[in-house]
């Protein structure tokens, strides 16, 4: 299970680092300081650190993943396009087009919430 995932260690560009990028829970530069105390002695594009750039046989040996993304989410596009690159079947993405990053964990956003986890308990459950 992946909740609003990393999968890019570093600033990418996207519609939603760009439209979500201050204001929603994550800000972009707060971002930035999580991806360098990540990735700061490694160049960005070693799949160790920026899962998103695993090549496609090695995408072909992850298990079964669901991925609970936030619409209003900086991270929201690289977790849509990392779903989109795993072999077909691979990652189940749903999205809480209203939510914004953190809602598990920060409260709120309780009908994201309870969906997020009841959809989680189902998946773990295997009765999706």
């Amino acid at each position: 299970m992946l909740f609003y995932p990393v999968v890019l260690a570093y600033p990418d560009g996207s519609d939603s680092w760009k439209e979500f990028g201050e204001g929603y829970a994550l800000d972009s530069r707060l971002m930035e300081q999580f991806n360098l105390a990540y990735s700061q002695k490694v160049p960005s594009g070693i799949s160790q650190i920026d899962v998103g750039t695993l090549p496609e046989d090695e995408l072909e040996r992850l298990p079964r993943t669901l991925m609970v993304a936030a619409g209003r989410d900086i991270l929201r596009d690289q977790g849509k396009w990392f779903a989109e690159k795993a072999p077909s079947g691979r990652i189940r993405r749903i999205e809480f087009t209203d939510a914004v990053h953190l809602f598990i964990t920060v409260p709120g956003q309780e009908a994201a919430f309870r969906s997020a986890v009841e959809i989680t308990s189902c998946f773990v459950a295997g009765t999706e």
